[in-house]
């Protein structure tokens, strides 16, 4: 059986959204690391310095950097590459149905109404407009 046209339309649309919560989770998870950098840069190391020493457990701007910034643009970039595949990603996951029946696989390339003429089907205005297109 193949899968009719609205069943994969439905199943694109789950993708897309998927696939955009996928990408906020990435920017959340980069913004972490980035948040952590602000907080000790800005708040902690100033306090630090202002009474005169600074701590083996506090991180100097150089391993702050050098320790957070890499591993957040690891995740922007993962979410970029996301992002931008995402139509690609969607469409290769649920192709749109054959140019046949769903239910008996006759070729309805060049039909002129939405009906099977083998079995009877009623076919998607969808589908026969594409098919027409192509």
């Amino acid at each position: 059986m193949y899968p009719d046209l609205e069943y994969v339309l439905k199943k694109r649309y789950s993708l897309m959204i998927a696939y955009r919560l996928m990408v906020l989770f990435l920017i959340v998870l980069g913004m972490i690391p980035l948040a952590k950098l602000l907080i000790e840069g800005i708040v902690v190391i100033p306090f630090y310095i202002n009474r005169g020493f600074i701590p083996r457990n506090t991180s100097t701007w150089t391993d702050l950097i050098v320790n957070h910034l890499p591993t957040s643009g690891g995740y922007f970039i993962a979410a970029l590459l996301l992002a931008v595949m995402q139509q690609r990603l969607i469409f290769w996951l649920t192709p749109l149905p054959r140019k046949q029946c769903p239910q008996c696989g006759y070729n309805i390339k060049k039909l002129s109404e939405p009906r099977c003429p083998e079995c009877g089907m009623e076919l998607p205005r969808e589908m026969v407009k594409q098919n027409e297109e192509a």
